[in-house]
């Protein structure tokens, strides 16, 4: 068992008249949050955006970018510090040289940076003269204290490359912080990705999903700033397949130590460890369970053999060796 508690604010910064005056909002939401004792907050798609300081300015929100050592990560850092937790900060980052990234920086529960993401595809607006936001290189993953985090920003959930670079990585927790709630394509890059998924936008519909697709908890704005839920990471991703003549061997090895959730339509099944000194896939070795990549790659080579006349030998009701 692996349970965290991970936290997601909606803010649009649409209160403040300037970007320090919404440091300082999201900074009172962020010691709300605090108090929900959080291993990681999330924060929405340049935070601060909302501004009237930025709606004024011709290059809007993308006129102030700062360094990584500047005023907000500073801030930022010290909360990070104070509630040891993870805390993801999206701004617009001045890497030098003329060039900004519409990035998100991962600090750790010292408030140092952890890791920096920067947005894979920037819509074309922000791409135009004037914006100017130089894209990213694509997926990166942070090996944490909980797991393997990974983040997307907003339009690159729409890319498919960057979800199978993150799917390639084995990334548990994928961080989205948005301008766009994501609705269904969150849920589907939760399930496709076997992972859960957290995202911050700037009003209703910022989402904490599990690998199954399902939303464990929604924002509701303007009551609800804060979205917080316990989530467990210990866990495999299975299909139903051969892997469900062995659920009764499961229980009776396992019964009251584990969770087992199963989705009919889709035919995959989510098993989680409710044990300190079993893991999932430790449970998944001992009875011989397949995970769903493995089960899929299994097929793909069975399909190259048949291609090339080679049969699959018909197989008794046993896990295949």
């Amino acid at each position: 068992m692996r349970e965290i508690t991970v936290s997601s604010i909606s803010y649009d910064g649409g209160r403040s008249a300037t970007i320090a005056q919404a440091r300082e909002q999201i900074g009172h939401h962020i010691r709300q949050a605090g108090c929900e004792h959080p291993d990681l907050i999330v924060l929405p798609e340049v935070f601060y955006a909302g501004s009237r300081e930025c709606a004024k300015a011709p290059g809007r929100c993308f006129a102030f970018p700062e360094p990584v050592d500047g005023p907000t990560v500073s801030m930022m850092a010290a909360l990070a510090s104070e509630y040891s937790c993870y805390l993801t900060v999206p701004m617009v980052l001045d890497r030098g040289h003329g060039r900004r990234t519409n990035s998100a920086v991962l600090l750790d529960r010292r408030g140092q940076v952890a890791g920096i993401y920067d947005k894979y595809c920037p819509t074309i607006g922000e791409l135009q003269v004037g914006f100017q936001i130089t894209p990213g290189p694509g997926a990166v993953t942070f090996d944490t204290d909980f797991g393997r985090v990974g983040t997307v920003i907003c339009y690159d959930l729409n890319f498919h490359e960057l979800r199978q670079q993150y799917l390639e990585r084995k990334t548990q927790l994928l961080l989205f912080p948005s301008m766009f709630s994501g609705g269904l394509l969150a849920r589907t890059w939760a399930i496709l990705n076997h992972c859960y998924l957290v995202s911050a936008y700037r009003s209703d519909g910022s989402a904490i999903i599990d690998p199954l697709g399902r939303v464990l908890g929604e924002s509701a704005m303007p009551l609800g700033h804060i979205l917080t839920r316990r989530i467990n990471l210990d866990y495999v991703v299975m299909h139903v397949d051969r892997n469900h003549l062995f659920f009764e061997e499961l229980q009776r090895r396992f019964g009251g130590r584990y969770t087992l959730d199963v989705l009919g339509p889709e035919a995959i099944c989510l098993l989680h460890s409710r044990d300190s000194q079993v893991s999932a896939a430790q449970m998944c070795q001992e009875l011989k369970l397949e995970e769903l990549d493995s089960f899929f790659a299994r097929s793909r080579q069975a399909r190259d053999r048949a291609l090339r006349g080679q049969w699959t030998p018909l197989q008794p009701p046993s896990w295949p060796e």
